[in-house]
């Protein structure tokens, strides 16, 4: 017998899909969009540092704004708004 894993998707919880942290309810600001990856404003920084050592700049689709939360950053690049001052 096989075994399935069961995933269930919550379009309002917001997770940092690097080191699993909750920002569902958080105002804490900032982040950015690796490839499909959201990234927290806690991993950003160095996240970033890796991103530049390993020249793959190219991949970062998007910023928070400044002064967005990342829950509000997670919530508009689901929306598919990606337009975001570099």
């Amino acid at each position: 017998m096989k075994t399935f894993l069961r995933i269930t998707l919550n379009p309002d919880k917001i997770i940092c899909d690097l080191c699993g942290k909750n920002y569902t309810h958080s105002e804490e600001k900032g982040g950015m969009l690796f490839g499909a990856n959201a990234v927290c404003p806690e991993c950003a920084p160095n996240f970033r540092k890796l991103i530049k050592n390993c020249k793959e700049e190219h991949l970062i689709k998007a910023n928070a704004i400044k002064g967005e939360t990342f829950y509000e950053f997670v919530t508009r690049i689901r929306k598919y708004n990606y337009n975001t001052p570099n």
